[in-house]
């Protein structure tokens, strides 16, 4: 993303215009969007861009939304020797994932589907007892086939004496690739590449949720580069200038 601004901060600083423009840089995208739904509540534009997700130039018109939740398990303290005396809050929880994930099956990169993770397991005070306290992170991303109530609604099907808590939640991402705002995007974007654009969904979530909470059109795109959120995350230096160009013709 740091390559991603500094290709917009150069666009700004060496092009006129006479459109209204807010260059809005957040800090915490990746732990849950709170700046961004905070300037949205008094701010609103005609159109939004985002340089994030997927890679190449490609299009994204459709985001997942996004569910976390923190789970809690009481159980009853025994000696690890002795562990049916006790009643296994860990155990207690991976039984319930186990049956969550029937419901919502982890498939593979092909598929675009609602997915769940276990991001986070704790519990248990010493290695010789059975666990009376544990907690577990979920992170879901959900497909516009699914919705935050139903997704609920079935972890309550299966949920027992689990107390569930929402950490945040966002919604679907989606954007009309035939809006004339959108359509005139793709045409120029299309003169500057030499290609047609392509025009997918992307198993992530960014940002663009909270745009897409208020209608305003938004354009996801990224330049070349892979392995987000890994040692080896790059970017492509010269498509950052590809970039450059495509985003100059909405000045």
């Amino acid at each position: 993303m740091k390559g991603q601004l500094s290709c917009i901060m150069s666009l700004l600083k060496h092009n006129k215009t006479d459109k209204k423009i807010a260059f809005i840089i957040t800090s915490d995208e990746e732990i849950g969007g709170y700046c961004c739904k905070e300037i949205l509540k008094d701010y609103d534009s005609k159109l939004a861009v985002i340089p994030d997700a997927s890679s190449n130039f490609k299009l994204v018109v459709e985001e997942k939304g996004l569910l976390q939740l923190e789970l809690t398990s009481h159980g009853s303290t025994a000696h690890a020797s002795e562990p049916y005396k006790g009643d296994n809050a860990i155990l207690k929880l991976i039984n319930f994932y186990n049956e969550l994930i029937k419901i919502y099956p982890m498939g593979t990169e092909k598929d675009f589907k609602t997915t769940v993770n276990l991001s986070k397991l704790n519990g248990g005070v010493a290695t010789n007892m059975v666990p009376g306290l544990a907690t577990m992170t979920l992170d879901i991303r959900f497909e516009k086939k699914d919705t935050i109530e139903s997704i609920l609604n079935n972890i309550n099907k299966i949920k027992n004496d689990i107390e569930v808590k929402v950490l945040d939640q966002g919604p679907v991402f989606q954007v009309d690739e035939k809006l004339p705002i959108i359509q005139k995007f793709i045409i120029n974007a299309e003169k500057v590449l030499n290609k047609k654009v392509v025009i997918e969904k992307c198993v992530a979530t960014s940002d663009a949720i909270y745009f897409s909470e208020k209608n305003i059109p938004t354009i996801l795109m990224n330049p070349k580069g892979a392995n987000w959120h890994c040692e080896n995350e790059y970017v492509e230096i010269e498509s950052l200038y590809i970039l450059y160009e495509i985003f100059k013709t909405l000045l």
